[in-house]
């Protein structure tokens, strides 16, 4: 493999651990960054996936708001 490609892959290992940090984090500004850049290539691949328009919205609606939820602190359950 050559010197670019191995950076290239390096490049994308150290951001897929950054997000999954971030993410277990529950840092909201990252969530937002998440949702700014992959929302528009999201819709077009469950249209892909869909071949509907229509689910394809339902399903990246779905996708966000399960994202959104995320976001929110882990309520914790106090048993007495």
């Amino acid at each position: 493999m050559s010197t670019v490609a191995l950076s290239a892959v390096n490049l994308m290992e150290r951001e897929g651990a950054e997000i999954a940090r971030g993410l277990r984090r529950r840092d909201s500004d990252l969530l937002d960054h998440l949702i700014e850049v992959y929302q528009h290539r999201l819709l077009r691949y469950l249209i892909y996936l869909t071949g509907n328009r229509r689910s394809a919205e339902d399903l990246f609606q779905e996708t966000w708001m399960r994202v959104l939820r995320a976001r929110q602190p882990v309520q914790r359950q106090v048993a007495f």
